[in-house]
């Protein structure tokens, strides 16, 4: 979050928006922005962390609201795993 502000969304005023499931607020949890001008280094940086898990013997991950991540996303996430690991 501090390191790259702008891949989170933040209300007008600048404070955070946090995930929100009235009447819970998950203050644990920061939005990424898939639509910042920064995307490419935001979805590197995603795939990385897949990659990391992946290296520790991680085989499964579960996406809450993968339908909230844009599409093209999963494409080429999951594209450019199957790639970096073909065997």
């Amino acid at each position: 979050m501090r390191e790259h502000p702008a891949w989170f969304r933040k209300r007008p005023d600048g404070t955070i928006q946090y995930a929100e499931n009235p009447p819970k607020k998950y203050e644990d949890i920061y939005p990424i922005d898939f639509d910042t001008p920064d995307w490419r280094a935001l979805w590197i940086e995603l795939r990385e962390v897949f990659t990391f898990w992946m290296a520790q013997g991680v085989e499964i991950f579960r996406v809450d609201n993968p339908h909230t991540k844009p599409f093209n996303f999963w494409e080429w996430v999951i594209a450019e795993i199957r790639r970096e690991n073909r065997a």
